[in-house]
């Protein structure tokens, strides 16, 4: 299963929510995943790991029914874990197999496509598929081109179809549960040959580190898929705020909580309509005020999540100026966050060195001598000269996958 998920043109109904109602409900959404996944990175053992997933799943995410199945030996069969009934009870499912060689499951968990059935598809029982017209669907959990287990999910009981929305949310919160999976292999391999091996248990640390970053990355990729005039900027400004970062010397926590900022600074803009990210061509001034939302309503998602450092914070501040004409509260000097400065200047450098339509990307001697007139008055001195050092060791910006 792909990162971005294709679906079928006729697979969703037309939705009954105004674009207002819709980008409420994909903002809950991917705070809910973000939630989910600060949650599930503290829990230990592989069972209580797949029982939270459920649990949590089946309420933040609004499905009906959920339930999570791993993989075994032969592979034609699948175990269960947890699920939960009609009634929103969790379910112990361990005891339970289930054979992959029917054709239609086949069909579903071999596709690279997230395929959503009605009720007379219903390959699991029969007591939903008589209370209401919904759908149900299967998500594949896979790390690289490995699957390790399935996710099936259904509307059944309240006969409420499932949109393509909640696919996209259903895609990450499978890949979510895949790293979580792989980092709980890797810590209980590496447990049992920690006395003859430190090397491995560094790398299971460093994979456990990774875990949150990883999901971080995966809805980045969500947001930059809506506009394919920036895509990878994101990533590309993680890289830049990372160096500068470490060219000051700042803790790994501090590192490593800038790197997740950047990579989810412009989440906000899950809350710009599309036609206008889409558009080539200067915006008009109407528009502008309409995109400069996005550190706001970025800020509205991450605010809750528990990082170990002010990651929502970062976000809302990273288009504040230290003259305080930056926006959206007009903040001067030390009124920012040391890391906000950071991504300050690691978002503006991207941006005038890539392309855009209106415009030819910028040579980068000419960004740095522009920071250069600007340092101390709208970017901080250090940051500024902290830039100026990593591209003169010869940082260079690498290329998104695909390209």
């Amino acid at each position: 299963m792909t990162d971005t998920m294709e679906q079928k043109n006729n697979s969703f109904p037309p939705s009954p929510f105004s674009f207002d109602d819709e980008q409420r409900l994909l903002r809950g959404r991917f705070r809910n995943l973000l939630e989910i996944a600060c949650s599930l990175s503290r829990i230990g053992t592989v069972d209580d790991l797949c029982r939270s997933a459920v649990e949590l799943g089946r309420t933040r995410l609004g499905f009906d029914r959920l339930s999570l199945w791993l993989c075994t030996n032969p592979p034609h069969e699948i175990r269960g874990t947890f699920g939960t009934d009609e009634n929103g009870n969790l379910r112990d499912e361990r005891k339970n197999r289930l054979s992959l060689t029917d054709p239609e499951i086949l069909t579903i968990v071999q596709s690279d496509v997230l395929v959503v059935l009605p009720t007379e598809k219903m390959l699991l029982d029969d007591k939903a598929a008589k209370a209401g017209k919904g759908q149900w669907t299967c998500a594949v959990i896979r790390y690289d081109k490995r699957i390790l287990g399935y996710l099936f999910l259904d509307n059944l009981l309240r006969g409420r179809p499932i949109s393509e929305q909640e696919c996209e949310a259903l895609s990450l919160f499978a890949l979510t549960i895949a790293n979580l999976l792989v980092t709980r292999e890797s810590e209980e391999q590496i447990e049992e040959s920690r006395k003859r091996n430190e090397a491995s248990l560094r790398e299971s640390v460093y994979k456990l580190e990774k875990l949150l970053g990883g999901t971080v990355t995966a809805l980045s990729a969500i947001v930059e898929t809506r506009d394919p005039y920036t895509a990878g900027h994101q990533k590309r400004v993680s890289q830049l705020a990372v160096a500068i970062a470490e060219n000051l010397g700042l803790p790994k926590e501090t590192v490593q909580a800038i790197k997740i900022a950047a990579l989810v600074h412009d989440l906000g803009k899950l809350h710009v309509p599309t036609e206008i990210l889409t558009r080539p061509g200067q915006l008009t001034e109407s528009e502008l005020k309409l995109t400069r939302i996005h550190a706001s309503a970025g800020y509205e998602i991450l605010k809750n999540i528990d990082f170990p450092l002010p990651v929502a914070s970062m976000v809302l501040q990273h288009h504040e100026r230290l003259d305080g004409s930056g926006y959206p509260s007009g903040l001067k000097g030390d009124e920012i966050l040391p890391e906000a400065r950071i991504l300050a200047v690691a978002d503006v450098v991207e941006a005038m060195t890539s392309y855009r339509p209106y415009r030819p990307p910028l040579e980068i001697g000419r960004v740095l001598q522009e920071l250069e007139e600007l340092k101390g008055t709208v970017f901080d001195a250090t940051v500024v000269d902290a830039c100026n050092n990593v591209f003169g060791k010869g940082f260079s910006f690498s290329q998104p996958e695909g390209t």
